[in-house]
């Protein structure tokens, strides 16, 4: 990533980190399980940040993290986490049709 000031200079608008253009990678949403022991969450978070993930949410009284990351397995190694699982989209037929 740039550093400096012009960091954003250069990307289409409403583009603001080179991750973003990046398409030889797919993003894989994911929910990460943080340790129960776990006191320092922000930590935890900002070095999953630093693992690439894209965190769209920290819910603290449950210790779950969700977001997006290209390299899943890189969260795995990070110190308090206990899993990482990966979204599945789940579709649900109409109400009143039969049961497949």
């Amino acid at each position: 990533m740039r550093e400096g000031p012009h960091r954003f200079e250069g990307l289409e608008e409403g583009i603001r980190d080179e991750r973003e253009l990046d398409t030889a990678m797919a993003w894989t949403r994911v929910s990460v399980w943080l340790d129960e022991q776990i006191v320092a969450i922000d930590e935890v978070v900002e070095r999953l940040r630093e693992r690439g993930m894209r965190v769209d949410r920290v819910l603290r009284s449950v210790g779950i993290v969700t977001g997006s990351a290209q390299e899943v397995g890189a969260l795995n190694a990070v110190p308090g986490v206990m899993s990482v699982d990966l979204d599945q989209a789940i579709e649900i037929g109409p109400p009143g049709e039969e049961i497949q």
